[in-house]
């Protein structure tokens, strides 16, 4: 099967630029919640780029069999290396493929998986499927995950003039009273790079709701506190 060549071709690159002690470092890193090669980003994607360049991209089913391979490995490089294969076909991707992703962000979740799947992965279907949002919103706020809440902030921060304000400011005010640091960190993340776009209305909405954590007001105005106008 094709997405067995590419796996194994990808397992075998990284096995042949393992770092051990770089590994023990970024293992230490993330909380020693994975298991590392210990390849720095750059040489890792150059791997991919390279296997790519030589075998041809996968097409998209044998992506989603590939991806859930990599996906299964205790190597948080096999995860990073699905996200840059994923990353060629974003603008390819259809809503049948909304739920393969979704799933994935509940699955070895930490903020350098789910800050991908959710603005880039989701966010991409979003943008071109928007009919698919209010449901799929509405469900990872009622899940308890923060995974899935903070997805929900997430999924819009690189939509710019797309972005939808008013559903983000709804977002964000369903978790006010949350002390979970990921949680309120993504909300002023979220906000911050909106103010990029509207500066006045992000900082009307952080003046007017008192109620928001103090990480997510700090964050929220960070952009604009160092003198960024529009």
């Amino acid at each position: 099967m094709e997405d067995l060549f590419y796996f194994h071709q990808l397992k075998a690159a990284f096995s042949d630029h393992a770092d051990q002690e770089r590994a023990v470092r970024m293992k230490a890193y993330m909380r020693n919640q994975f298991e590392f090669f210990g390849i720095e980003s750059p040489i890792r994607k150059k791997i991919v780029s390279g296997i790519l360049s030589e075998n041809g991209k996968p097409e998209l089913p044998v992506l989603i069999g590939l991806t859930g391979l990599l996906w299964s490995q205790p190597e948080r490089e096999m995860q990073y290396a699905a996200m840059d294969i994923n990353n060629y076909f974003l603008k390819k991707l259809i809503p049948a493929y909304m739920p393969i992703y979704e799933k994935l962000i509940g699955q070895k979740s930490w903020w350098d998986t789910v800050d991908w799947l959710a603005p880039r992965a989701m966010g991409s279907l979003f943008l071109r499927y928007p009919e698919h949002i209010d449901r799929h919103v509405e469900n990872w706020l009622s899940s308890g995950n923060i995974w899935y809440i903070r997805s929900a902030i997430l999924f819009q921060l690189h939509y710019k003039k797309h972005t939808d304000f008013e559903l983000l400011k709804s977002i964000i005010l369903q978790t006010i009273g949350s002390t979970e640091f990921f949680i309120n960190k993504a909300s002023g993340w979220a906000l911050r790079e909106y103010s990029k776009t509207n500066a006045s209305a992000v900082t009307e909405f952080v003046e007017s709701t008192p109620a928001l954590s103090g990480l997510t007001k700090t964050e929220a105005l960070k952009w604009l506190k160092r003198g960024n106008t529009m």
